[in-house]
């Protein structure tokens, strides 16, 4: 399991990250989060739009020995058919969408059955965010 996704127990109990269960992760990048979903047997569709983070994110599975389908698109625009997914996943990533308009797609493309992961950490001390809240003091 990689460290960046939920661990598998927290995500069994909401019925999410099981094998053959249909998984899009939007704003995959690289595709680790989406690496972690296909190794734990699920059907995995990478969106992003950048076409050379895609193509990383092959390479990496190919390296990992693992298979997931990648397309170029955006988190408000997936290109997916209606409710073909059960599973819509963001990490570290929802802060850059249009907010309403990427929740409005994820209700679309999900099914009946539906769940959406949403990964987030700060550990940037940004003013205002977790991190500079946790932080030390900046020495003068």
């Amino acid at each position: 399991m990689l460290s960046c996704c939920p661990p598998a127990s927290r995500l069994a109990a909401f019925d999410v990250g099981r094998p053959g269960q249909y998984v899009v992760d939007v704003d995959t990048g690289t595709g680790t989060v989406a690496r972690g979903f296909a190794l734990r047997g699920c059907l995995v569709i990478g969106i992003d739009p950048s076409p050379e983070l895609l193509d990383q994110a092959r390479r990496l599975d190919i390296e990992s020995e693992v298979t997931a389908d990648y397309s170029e698109a955006t988190a408000e625009a997936t290109g997916l058919p209606d409710a073909s997914v059960e599973v819509v996943s963001a990490g570290q990533c929802w802060y850059w969408f249009d907010r309403p308009a990427a929740a409005d797609e994820a209700r679309r493309v999900l099914r009946l059955a539906r769940a959406i992961v949403r990964r987030n950490f700060d550990w940037l001390a940004l003013p205002g965010s977790v991190g500079e809240a946790g932080s030390a003091p900046a020495l003068a």
